[in-house]
């Protein structure tokens, strides 16, 4: 009977002990968690940028306003880093090459000429990103050269003068990283660079711009 007993016991004893492991078994794994890895807009880039730009020249002259309308193509260098998971702050400055002139004459002889050469920019960004695409809005220090020529077709003279104006640029845009390393944008910018005097018969011309451009960059 103790045999019996013993018996019985240990069968007990090798029941509960796998009714114990299937209980464990059972029991459900805890769910793996993802992490989403964003993209980093942290770091250093250069690009080149083109487009077109509506120039106005206001001059203090029977002339009146000139359009010095055209394309222009450049390059830009900046720093951007992430402030938050969906803020950038960025400075960027950029140079371009201008296309645009106008002549305007009064119909005796004499006239002027208006021509834009380049122009350049010194900005901060401030974007929002979601993920590889950043709305973002810009403004600083912008600069650009005109040469302005008086002439007289009837007694051919004929004088020229370059100056430099300084002023600011405001504006906004779009930017997507299509890969790590290659960005692509749009932007719009309007451009106030103030008046100047030439010294083409005392000439005051008073400029501003608007340009729509397009960009592309490689982020290192």
């Amino acid at each position: 009977m103790k045999i019996l007993g013993l018996i019985t016991a240990a069968l007990i004893s090798t029941t509960a002990v796998a009714q114990a492991a299937d209980v464990v078994m059972d029991v459900p794994a805890a769910p793996v968690v993802e992490t989403v890895a964003f993209y980093d807009w942290t770091g250093f880039y250069v690009g080149a940028q083109g487009g077109y730009g509506w120039v106005n020249a206001d001059t203090n002259t029977e002339f009146g306003n000139t359009d010095l309308d055209g394309g222009f193509l450049g390059g830009h260098v900046g720093y951007n880093a992430m402030l938050a998971p969906n803020f950038v702050l960025g400075v960027e400055g950029d140079m371009q090459k201008d296309w645009g002139d106008d002549t305007r004459s009064n119909g005796l002889g004499q006239g002027i000429a208006l021509d834009a050469q380049w122009s350049a920019s010194v900005r901060a960004r401030l974007g929002y990103t979601m993920d590889r695409t950043m709305v973002y809005a810009t403004g600083g220090y912008a600069t650009t050269r005109i040469e302005a020529r008086g002439f007289n077709n009837v007694t051919g003279d004929e004088v020229k003068n370059k100056e430099t104006f300084h002023g600011y640029t405001v504006g906004a845009g779009v930017e997507h990283a299509f890969t790590e390393n290659v960005l692509a944008r749009v932007e719009y910018r309007y451009s106030d660079y103030g008046d100047k005097n030439f010294g083409v018969d005392g000439v005051n011309v008073d400029v501003d711009k608007h340009t729509v451009g397009v960009g592309l960059t490689y982020k290192f």
